[in-house]
């Protein structure tokens, strides 16, 4: 299977609040297509992820475009109403393709992936107000640089991430970055922090088959999970999320029994799973996704293929924890396909996606 990628520049919203869920999974969901990119003005990347203020408004970014065409903050409101709060210049940073994180200070953290004082990327943060700072600039020494993953906050306040070509790091709020181990390659997703402490990465490429793995980071030490293979999955882009039993769900971008990716259960033991195979062939159902999961409030999974479903334009899907997989929306060009970005679920019980 050939794993196939294409631009995508939409803003997309799919209400699921509980008591609507609950009447309504035997048909498509509301969609709600909120605002529109225009490609020269930047559009979104993956593993891109949003985040929402403590204002309720939902921050992002775009990996180009712009004032100076490197890229730029945005917020939106959950009706769409768009605002550009910064743009990068090169110097302060370029191409951000991680997304936003929230604060415990109410502040967004991000990475760009470019650009800074060193040209290899930089971390830095910004008030929903728009007042802009760089907290580190990677020296791609020990440091690495050139970071693509979002950032987390981990149970200790501090937050959490991954550079090229594999450096796990921790930085504290001032911006005091200190590199915890080295990993076998890099990761696209987000890191994972379990309940006893420890961090789980995963890699797009690497393992014994270099389709891709899983890591365990446990202080200094690294050690592999899972290998990715053609038979149960190969080359995840997503993170881990936790689901409600304690274990951790995951998506592939190809392989598995029907060709077409995975989702994929891991015990805190280790023990992998195959939960639902996407097939290549009879598409109804979606396949190929570039998106991790994200744990809704009501106890199950959702995501997003980039192909297949009516239009072949990919869907939106949910699972519940015991692998019941159900067809959400069918995305149709006009109002957005493809979805590489792992959706959020806001406050408001609704969730919100990119194309």
């Amino acid at each position: 299977m050939v794993i196939q990628s294409r631009a995508f520049a939409r803003i997309l919203l799919l209400p699921f609040v509980l008591l609507l869920f609950c009447t309504s999974l035997a048909r498509a969901q509301a969609y709600q297509d909120l605002h529109d990119f225009a490609v020269l003005a930047g559009t979104p990347q993956f593993p891109w992820l949003m985040a929402q203020g403590r204002d309720g408004n939902l921050y992002g970014v775009t990996g180009t475009g712009g004032t100076h065409s490197k890229g730029r903050i945005f917020q939106i409101t959950s009706s769409g109403v768009f605002t550009v709060i910064h743009n990068f210049n090169g110097t302060d940073g370029m191409t951000p393709v991680g997304g936003l994180t929230l604060g415990l200070d109410g502040d967004l953290y991000g990475m760009a992936e470019r650009g800074g004082a060193n040209g290899e990327g930089n971390i830095f943060k910004i008030s929903t107000a728009g007042t802009f700072s760089v907290l580190y600039d990677f020296k791609a020494d020990t440091d690495g640089g050139l970071p693509v993953s979002p950032l987390i906050v981990g149970n200790d306040g501090n937050f959490y991430g991954t550079s090229y070509p594999g450096a796990a790091f921790r930085m504290t709020p001032a911006g005091v970055v200190k590199v915890i181990t080295k990993l076998p390659t890099y990761s696209n997703g987000a890191l994972q922090q379990a309940k006893d402490g420890s961090f789980y990465a995963v890699s797009q490429f690497g393992g014994t088959q270099s389709a891709g793995a899983i890591f365990k980071i446990n202080g200094t030490k690294v050690t592999t999970v899972h290998s990715f293979d053609a038979a149960s999955g190969s080359f995840p882009t997503g993170g881990l999320v936790e689901g409600i039993d304690g274990n951790f769900y995951g998506t592939t971008t190809a392989g598995g029994a029907l060709n077409g990716g995975v989702i994929y259960r891991l015990t805190p033991s280790g023990h992998y799973h195959v939960m639902y195979n996407w097939d290549d062939k009879n598409t109804a159902n979606g396949y190929q996704a570039f998106a991790g999961l994200v744990a809704g409030a009501d106890g199950n999974l959702y995501g997003a293929t980039i192909w297949g479903g009516q239009a072949g334009y990919g869907v939106i899907f949910s699972m519940t924890i015991d692998g019941s997989y159900t067809v959400l929306h069918s995305m149709h060009r006009p109002q957005g396909d493809g979805a590489y970005a792992t959706p959020m679920q806001h406050t408001n019980g609704e969730l919100f996606g990119i194309t």
